[in-house]
């Protein structure tokens, strides 16, 4: 729900007088699942794994290529704005291809606490859009079901730091002193057993090799296992509802890229 607030505030601040280009804002892409606050679509497809769609498709393939033949097809830049999945939480990231000039600059114009290089699975709303030469990334911030402001501002900020850039509008671009942190790639840490799971972790937390971050107990509160990470890295998402399968997702994992460039 963050993005709704991000849209519209972003266009409670446009100068028109000085807007050169087209600004396109979509409060809402997945309308059936906001009603029914659900994260699948009607057909129960998540909608950024079909993406571009197709014609003559499921419901949710024609839903996606609708999207994307009458409105994502125009653009030149793209800035996708999500939340975490329901039951979890993630820190404030951007999904980028770090490899690409003009991706990276956007990246880093939005002002992000870390940016996951990340050239975009197959079926998203971004890889979509690079398909057909559009620059795009994913902005990431918050959870579900609620506004936050923490998420919101910062986001607006950053929009409005790329229109600077390109030069669709007048002002000045605000960027803070810190550099975001960059990470080469992230993992999910899955469980192995069903139970009652607890994430010590805080999203944007560095953590060490071998740190527990978690603990799996039965509903009597014994204690079936205790967490820990494989590797060092930071707490991009994790999860927040404590009733769990196996196979469950704990926490999502960034590797740090080092400040001299080297993994």
């Amino acid at each position: 729900l963050n993005g709704l607030p991000v849209v519209r505030q972003l266009f409670e601040h446009l100068d028109l007088n000085s807007l050169r280009g087209t600004v396109l804002g979509i409060p809402v892409v997945h309308m059936p699942g906001f009603l029914r606050q659900q994260r699948l679509f009607l057909d129960d497809v998540d909608l950024n794994t079909v993406m571009p769609g197709r014609q003559s498709g499921s419901m949710s393939e024609i839903y996606t290529f609708r999207l994307v033949d009458r409105i994502v097809r125009h653009l030149d830049y793209l800035v996708d704005v999500q939340t975490a999945d329901f039951g979890e939480v993630n820190a404030n990231f951007v999904r980028a291809d770090m490899m690409l000039l003009k991706t990276a600059v956007m990246a880093r114009l939005l002002g992000p606490e870390i940016i996951l290089h990340d050239p975009g699975d197959a079926g998203t709303l971004r890889h979509a859009a690079a398909e057909m030469g559009i620059h795009a990334v994913t902005t990431v911030g918050g959870g579900p079901h609620r506004f936050q402001q923490d998420v919101i501002l910062p986001a607006r900020k950053g929009l409005v730091n790329m229109l600077v850039h390109l030069n669709m509008q007048d002002g000045e671009i605000s960027m803070s002193d810190e550099l975001p942190l960059e990470c080469r790639r992230a993992n999910w840490l899955y469980t192995k057993q069903a139970g009652v799971l607890e994430v010590f972790a805080e999203v944007g937390e560095t953590v060490k090799r071998g740190q527990t971050v978690g603990r799996l107990t039965n509903v009597f509160g014994d204690v079936l296992c205790v967490i820990a990470v494989p590797h060092k890295g930071v707490v991009l998402s994790k999860t927040v509802n404590p009733v769990c399968q196996a196979g469950g997702r704990i926490l999502y994992l960034g590797m740090p890229r080092q400040q001299n460039g080297e993994d």
